[in-house]
């Protein structure tokens, strides 16, 4: 029959047991060391902190910016289609002309009421086009001046010059930054609108 040990002495017997000799000792000290040196987690967590903040402001930004020229294209529309619809109508009405000539300074100098000076520009009418005359009209509420020509083939054409808020004559094209001018078809009448010399033009003819 075995003889119990001590209570005691089982205890000091199993500790000398799972005591570690020298070499094992080291190994685990060597290990030890090898995470102590590892770099500190904090940090790392830090910087991929820090690089998606960045990365959202960016983001935030570019979202910012395609939101803003969507809106001005949105805004940029809507105004050329209220002034292609206005200028056409006109257009058809054919109104009587209130100062009649085919001189471009003569008819010009009877727009003395107008809130800015009207421009001689190589594109109004075209090289086939006699003026008629003009009247005044009004251009999105703003007054304006409406010129009239006719073309060797009997077809008329309405020239309109007229002033805008600059917030948004900046909506429109300028040839002058290589814009051409915006193309619209309203009833039957195709109609160029577009910005120059700080002033709003359109012209408004049949399209067939």
């Amino acid at each position: 029959m075995t003889s119990r040990k001590p209570l005691r002495q089982a205890v000091c017997d199993r500790f000398a047991q799972v005591e570690l000799d020298q070499r094992e000792l080291k190994g685990l000290l060597d290990q030890q060391d090898i995470a102590s040196s590892a770099p500190p987690g904090r940090p790392v967590k830090a910087s991929w902190l820090q690089f998606g903040a960045v990365a959202a402001v960016v983001l935030t930004l570019i979202s910012v910016w395609f939101t803003g020229q969507w809106y001005n294209v949105r805004e940029s529309n809507r105004l050329m289609v209220a002034i292609a619809e206005e200028v056409a109508a006109n257009h058809l009405k054919l109104k009587p002309l209130e100062i009649q000539g085919n001189e471009l300074g003569t008819v010009f100098a009877y727009f003395g009421d107008l809130d800015f000076q009207l421009v001689q520009t190589p594109r109004l009418g075209r090289g086939d086009e006699a003026l008629l005359g003009g009247r005044y009209c009004s251009i999105q509420g703003i007054s304006a001046a409406q010129l009239r020509f006719q073309g060797a083939d009997g077809r008329l054409s309405t020239w309109y010059e007229g002033t805008l808020p600059v917030d948004q004559l900046r909506l429109l094209p300028d040839p002058a930054a290589n814009q051409p001018p915006a193309e619209f078809f309203v009833r039957g009448i195709r109609v160029h609108i577009w910005t120059e010399h700080g002033l709003v033009f359109a012209e408004a003819r049949s399209a067939r």
